[in-house]
C-alpha cells in the first residue's frame, strides 16, 4: 500500500548536499541550512522541506548552548498563577483598597451575619478590594 501525499522533493543527491552543509557548519540554524541548500542547488524550498529532508536522511544538527549572562535575566519557565500568587497577606494590598472606616460602612452589604452556610474561602473584604 502506498503512502499518500506528495513525493519527497529532496532525494538521495540532495540529502548528500544537506549532509555536506551540516558537516561544514554543524551549529547552523535551519534557516541558514535552507539558504545554503538553495544557494547550492538553485532550488527554492521551504525550511519545512529541508527539515523533512534532514529527518529522512537521519542527519542531526547540533544546537548551540544558550548560556545566560545573569541568572536573574533567565525567563521564568512556569507560566500562570502559582501558590504564592494566591496568598492574601495584609501587606499585599491594592492602592484602591478600602480603609477600615470605609469597610465598616459597607461591610453589612457583603458579610452575612446569620452564621449559616459554608465559611467563605476568601474574606469578603479581600474580594471587594480586588474588584475596586
Amino acid at each position: 500500500m502506498s503512502r499518500g501525499g506528495r513525493p519527497s522533493k529532496i532525494g538521495e543527491e540532495e540529502q548528500h548536499v544537506l549532509r555536506q552543509i551540516v558537516e561544514a557548519s554543524p551549529l547552523a540554524t535551519l534557516e541558514e541550512v535552507t539558504a545554503a541548500f538553495c544557494a547550492r542547488t538553485g532550488w527554492s524550498v521551504h525550511s519545512a522541506t529541508v527539515r523533512k529532508g534532514l529527518r529522512e536522511a537521519g542527519i542531526e544538527r547540533q544546537r548551540a548552548a544558550i548560556i545566560p549572562s545573569d541568572p536573574a535575566d533567565e525567563p521564568s519557565r512556569r507560566y500562570g498563577y502559582q501558590a504564592h500568587h494566591r496568598d492574601w497577606m495584609p501587606e499585599q494590598r491594592y492602592p484602591s483598597c478600602l480603609t477600615d472606616a470605609e469597610w465598616s460602612l459597607v461591610s453589612d452589604l457583603f458579610d452575612n451575619q446569620g452564621g449559616r452556610g459554608v465559611p467563605p474561602r476568601y474574606s469578603r473584604r479581600a474580594l471587594v478590594d480586588a474588584c475596586c
